[in-house]
């Protein structure tokens, strides 16, 4: 009896090579597992399909095998699901070993399989034997090709710039192991039978190799099996090859871009040591990259009063948080200047192994910042402090402070004639003459600002002694009465204090100074050169005036009516 010829033989190899290579150039254009798992179902449905009906319903193999519709339901989703299971494997990033031997055997199941389910009425028909060795080294023959195969096509993904021949070897290594595994399954019932597996032979082939023509498909399978291991090798050559080229020229690249930034770069290892800087960071703070020998602690650059703040974002940056903030930077001449930093983490193959550090000098711009904001919040002519400033501060300490303080508020007697005798301009002077004084006056965490025109307002801590106190107001009056000279003319003037205390008269900001305006005035018009604490009294004096003079006003806008 003859089942096939070596021609079919032949053709089934061409055939197995083509379908191979099809799917190979196919899967190589394929995304990774997590970007095509729909594409990846639809190929294992096609690929199922076809192997069930190459191999169960049709003649192609020269054989038709009749199955019942519920185990041609089975067979066709195990290959399905066999497809799929390696083609996973292959598009997959990276594959531990015992992931490719699982998948590697429920694909080479499945075409042993569907192999036996083909052979199976011709041993019932022809009442031949199965040599159980033979089957064995089939199928583990099949594994290993399975093995090899999913590699090989794995290593050409991973390559950019494969050669085409490269490809067409594979396809026909993987064409031979696949085609033949056919012919090695029906070997181990055929080769100690009567029965002939190959009836023409155009090869001859001596005796004791192939056992009448049995051991052929075998021997072809271990031919195909090490040539896809050989072709791998070769790959791996290749590969390693491109890898340390692109290595090289990604390192040139790298430390070409990172020594010529225009931005000043410090690398950091995980420690927080420097281990090099860029020529930007040399022109910057005059520190050469060459100095730098991999054991000194950027924290060290930091100013001191920063060093807190800048280890938490350290911290941060070390658990793959990119950070920023400003602070103060360590020159080659130990001065300091003024940087915005940034903390960027650097990972190689998901391990954390440098943080950069993006350094830009804002000296400038913190300098326009600064005097921008002391515009905002001093005046112009004196340097004081002025209202915005103290209104923001005072608010600022009684949100915090509990002890007693004095809020101040001071005018300046008959300053409006010296305006007016001597002119704006020798009235200016001694407003600057005068905040010079009074600047000098207040000590640690006192303060004075000029509230507007010849006002000012101070703010005194810490107020437990009423004596005591008292006693440092009158300094403070004594020191304005004292003569000034301005442009070669002697001026005197005095000046007349309303005092509201925290927190016995209020806990608000807007009532103590409106309560020092009410005492300062009360001062003024009982004399000059004396200062009055806030009461009561003095609040209900003042509504009466205000009321007094409403009325006033009234009856004028009246009897002008009539």
């Amino acid at each position: 009896m003859v089942y096939y010829s070596l021609t079919e033989y032949l053709i089934s190899i061409i055939v197995a090579s083509l379908c191979a290579f099809i799917a190979i150039t196919f899967i190589k254009k394929m995304k990774v597992v997590e970007q095509a798992k729909i594409k990846i179902h639809v190929i294992s449905f096609i690929f199922g399909a076809l192997i069930f009906i190459v191999h169960l319903n049709s003649d192609v193999e020269g054989v038709f095998v009749d199955v019942n519709f519920l185990l041609g339901i089975g067979l066709f989703l195990y290959s399905t699901f066999a497809v799929n299971t390696a083609i996973n494997t292959i598009c997959l990033r990276d594959v531990s070993i015992l992931k490719l031997i699982f998948s590697s055997i429920i694909f080479a199941l499945c075409i042993s399989l569907i192999n036996i389910v083909d052979i199976w009425s011709d041993m019932v028909e022809e009442e031949l034997k199965m040599s159980l060795y033979l089957f064995i080294s089939a199928n583990l023959l099949l594994i290993g090709n399975t093995i090899s195969a999913i590699r090989f096509i794995r290593q050409i993904r991973n390559i950019t710039m494969i050669r085409i021949q490269w490809i067409i070897v594979g396809s026909i290594a993987i064409g031979i192991a696949f085609a033949s595994i056919r012919y090695a399954l029906y070997s181990s019932i055929t080769m100690f039978s009567d029965v002939d597996l190959f009836g023409e032979q155009f090869i001859i082939i001596t005796e004791w190799v192939y056992l009448h023509n049995g051991l052929l498909p075998i021997m072809v399978n271990i031919f195909a099996l090490i040539l896809l291991e050989l072709v791998p090798g070769f790959f791996s050559e290749i590969y390693s090859k491109e890898q340390k080229e692109a290595i090289n020229e990604n390192r040139q690249r790298y430390a070409t871009l990172f020594n010529n930034q225009a931005i000043a770069i410090y690398s950091l290892n995980p420690k927080g040591l420097i281990e090099k800087i860029n020529y930007a960071v040399e022109k910057m703070t005059g520190v050469k990259p060459e100095s730098i020998k991999g054991n000194s602690s950027f924290i060290d650059f930091i100013h001191i009063s920063d060093q807190e703040e800048f280890s938490f974002h350290l911290s941060e940056a070390l658990g793959g948080n990119s950070r920023m903030l400003e602070t103060k930077i360590k020159t080659l001449s130990n001065t300091y200047i003024n940087v915005q930093i940034t903390l960027v983490p650097i990972y190689r193959k998901e391990e954390l192994t440098n943080i950069h550090v993006y350094t830009i000098d804002i000296t400038e711009i913190v300098e326009t910042r600064e005097k921008m904001q002391h515009m905002a919040y001093h005046d112009s002519l004196t340097k004081l402090p002025n209202r915005t400033y103290f209104s923001k501060e005072l608010n600022r300490r009684l949100e915090i402070e509990e002890e007693p303080m004095a809020i101040c508020l001071m005018d300046l007697d008959r300053f409006k004639v010296i305006n007016d005798v001597l002119g704006h301009h020798m009235g200016d002077e001694l407003l600057k003459a005068l905040s010079k004084r009074l600047d000098s006056f207040v000590k640690d965490r006192d303060f004075v600002a000029r509230m507007g025109g010849d006002e000012f307002t101070f703010l005194f801590y810490n107020v437990t002694s009423n004596q005591e106190f008292e006693r440092k107001i009158a300094k403070l009056l004594d020191l304005v009465q004292k003569p000034f000279l301005v442009e070669g003319n002697e001026l005197h003037v005095t000046a007349s204090l309303g005092i509201a205390m925290f927190p016995d008269d209020s806990q608000r900001p807007d009532e103590l100074i409106k309560y020092a305006d009410i005492a300062m005035y009360n001062a003024k018009g009982t004399g000059e050169n004396i200062y009055q604490f806030y009461s009561n009294q003095l609040f209900e004096e003042n509504d009466k005036h205000l009321m007094f003079k409403e009325d006033v006003q009234v009856a004028i806008k009246g009897k002008g009516g009539v």
